[in-house]
């Protein structure tokens, strides 16, 4: 049964491989794993690059919408509440 190398190892050895100060060999000799396995993990990081960039955007996004949806929530709960309030004072003789 293959080892379990946990994921923060992984992006060591991918951000390793992708400096390119030290061979595949190396680095796979340091984390003790394969030279191939150390070519594997890379073209994996490198592949999913822009996924990473375009899943932070989105997220950005989603947060930005949601502040958005509860700011016009308040905005809408404010102007109930000045209408309700211009009411009671014309109700009162206020205005």
């Amino acid at each position: 049964m293959p080892k379990k190398i946990e994921p923060a190892i992984k992006a060591k050895i991918a951000q390793e491989a992708m400096e390119g100060h030290k061979t595949a060999a190396e680095i796979g000799s340091h984390y003790g794993v394969a030279p191939n396995y150390v070519t594997k993990v890379k073209a994996h990081a490198v592949e999913h690059l822009t996924s990473l960039f375009n899943q932070s955007e989105q997220t950005q996004i989603q947060e930005l919408q949601q502040e958005i949806d509860e700011l016009q929530r308040l905005v809408g709960q404010k102007e109930r509440d000045i209408s309700w309030l211009k009411k009671k004072c014309k109700e009162m003789g206020l205005m």
